[in-house]
């Protein structure tokens, strides 16, 4: 089981969505739940941070996130991040036709990125099951979409974090 597992579908419709174990970063606005999607209140980005230290079973720390609108706007990005209180870590940003995993540098936060492999051709519809992990002790990073591999690599710039 996933340390973070994100699925909205119980949720009933509210906008904005507010979860006191969530944190909204500076500069992002408000997200809404719309018929068990996560989605931004308008067309900017809406992004929540967990507040919380996962506990990785096997060293991998791992990410579950249910997406979706996909029919309702095929070209954005979603996605999911693995990062220490610095902004030191991974992310995951997913389109309808493709996936892609970026780094932080180290110290740098999420202001300095650099995609780690190739992008990644995908065919992603709505509801569809991401799962994006990371392991603390080799650095070796996966993408599960529905359970099936979608990317791999190994970085290990942010083991120590």
């Amino acid at each position: 089981m996933a340390d973070v597992l994100l699925d909205f579908t119980p949720l009933s419709d509210v906008n904005p969505y507010v979860n006191a174990s969530w944190i909204k970063p500076t500069g992002s606005i408000d997200g809404k739940i719309v018929s068990g999607r996560f989605v931004s209140s308008n067309t900017t980005n809406a992004i929540y941070l967990y507040n919380g230290i996962p506990t990785p079973v096997s060293n991998e720390i791992t990410v579950n996130v249910v997406i979706g609108d996909f029919t309702g706007d095929a070209s954005a990005s979603r996605g999911s991040a693995i990062m220490a209180s610095n902004g030191d870590g991974y992310f995951i940003l997913i389109r309808s036709t493709d996936l892609r995993v970026y780094k932080t540098t180290a110290g740098g936060g999420a202001n300095t990125l650099t995609q780690i492999g190739s992008t990644a051709t995908i065919t992603a519809v709505d509801s569809d099951d991401f799962l994006f992990g990371y392991n603390t002790s080799t650095g070796a990073i996966r993408v599960l979409q529905n359970g099936v591999s979608r990317f791999t690599a190994t970085d290990t710039t942010h083991i120590a974090a």
